[in-house]
């Protein structure tokens, strides 16, 4: 596993998002899942794999068409606002890449060091997710994300690894002795 900054081209002392690049894999989490999610051919097939959360009440029944333009849009939106963000910009009065990021557990309320973390795009009930753990300085290391059809994320696989990635980098981290971001330029 390496660690990488997710905007090469900001100050390093900027670096407020970083990202995981696992072992046998060429990209990062973050520029991994955008590709993805960004891709309406994946789309369509993860919808179609996942119909039944799809034509759920919840989700009003929605089309496998409709869902794939709703992630495509989401998508435009949170990568836009991550970038803004990440390269020192203001996005709709936020300054930092905190602002967008939020407990995993929603009974959560403080932050934490290695607290897992999620963030999502400013849409209404939004589908796509990026999970991540809190370092103290408020530096985030994106782990992953997932389109995200369910309340909870027990009980679905493709939910169920990401949960799994998470605690596998919060234990690298803690195994690593990194709390700051400065800590990961070592590693």
């Amino acid at each position: 596993m390496k660690i990488v900054r997710t905007f090469t081209d900001v100050k390093i002392a900027d670096s407020q998002l970083w990202t995981v690049v696992y072992d046998k894999e060429d990209t990062d989490e973050f520029n991994r899942l955008f590709d993805l999610w960004n891709d309406e051919e994946y789309l369509r097939s993860f919808f179609k794999e996942h119909i039944s959360d799809l034509k759920s009440d919840f989700w009003g029944k929605m089309s496998i068409k409709d869902a794939v333009f709703k992630a495509l849009n989401e998508a435009e939106i949170f990568e836009d606002m991550l970038l803004e963000i990440g390269h020192g910009r203001t996005w709709k009065g936020k300054t930092n890449v905190k602002q967008f990021f939020q407990p995993l557990n929603n009974l959560e309320y403080n932050d934490k060091v290695y607290q897992k973390k999620k963030a999502k795009p400013e849409s209404k009930l939004p589908f796509l997710r990026l999970y991540a753990i809190r370092l103290a300085d408020d530096s985030f290391i994106v782990t992953g994300g997932a389109i995200k059809l369910t309340d909870k994320m027990n009980g679905k696989k493709h939910l169920e690894k990401e949960l799994a990635k998470l605690e596998q980098v919060k234990q690298y981290l803690k195994n690593n002795g990194i709390l700051y971001f400065e800590d990961l330029i070592s590693v």
